[in-house]
């Protein structure tokens, strides 16, 4: 899913209140901040830390919220955010970005802070219970200017199963988050981004995530 800007905050920037005309005026005073302006957020993104496809029954998982504030840096701000679930009887969050898979089903990963609200969609499954044929992928999380070779095997009813990574259809939910090409992912700027494989009319997906730059 393609993380967004969800609320823009216009940044106040003292002037004068007196404007001098040379011709006219010899001397003027005017008034400017003595200390910076405080740093806000101006935008929120919800990470995952590891590739996630479907959550598994019983299992936990983490996730993290970041926001870049108005002087370009980033922000951690998952112990300050409020986690919540749309279906808190499927994924039941457990408070600081941590949520635990109770139920199969559609459910989904709530933050927010300070007015800003994002939101990942996650589907819990029984991983013994999976139908064939089927794509299963080995996904991977590159930096910020890297590549990465993700591969995807086609598990079939009957037979072993085949590697189908040059043969299967790649796509990227955000190609300004990060770009595929025969599983060949590049992580081009922070933000979460759903890759999709497609093939024999078979479609597996995971979440994958672009951290920030470490400052």
């Amino acid at each position: 899913m393609t993380p967004h800007l969800n609320r823009n905050r216009r940044l106040g920037i003292r002037v004068p209140m007196v404007v001098c005309a040379a011709l006219l005026i010899t001397g003027c005073e005017a008034s400017y901040p003595t200390t910076p302006t405080s740093a806000v957020p101006l935008a929120m993104q919800l990470h995952v830390p590891q590739p996630l496809g479907d959550a598994s029954l019983r299992s936990s998982y983490g996730f993290t919220a970041y926001v870049i504030r108005s002087d370009g840096a980033w922000e951690e701000v998952t112990n300050q955010a409020a986690w919540s679930s749309p279906n808190p009887t499927v994924f039941r969050s457990g408070g600081s970005g941590r949520f635990v898979a109770d139920a199969l089903g559609t459910a989904g990963v709530i933050a927010q802070y300070q007015g800003f609200t994002m939101f990942i969609d996650i589907v819990v499954i029984d991983p013994s219970r999976l139908p064939v044929p089927r794509l299963t992928i080995g996904a991977t999380a590159p930096r910020i200017g890297t590549t990465a070779q993700s591969r995807v095997t086609l598990v079939p009813v009957t037979g072993a199963a085949t590697d189908v990574t040059g043969e299967a259809v790649w796509t990227s939910s955000d190609p300004s988050v990060a770009t595929v090409e025969q599983g060949r992912v590049t992580a081009r700027s922070p933000g979460t981004t759903r890759i999709t494989v497609t093939h024999l009319g078979l479609t597996a997906a995971y979440l994958f995530s672009v951290r920030p730059p470490e400052r």
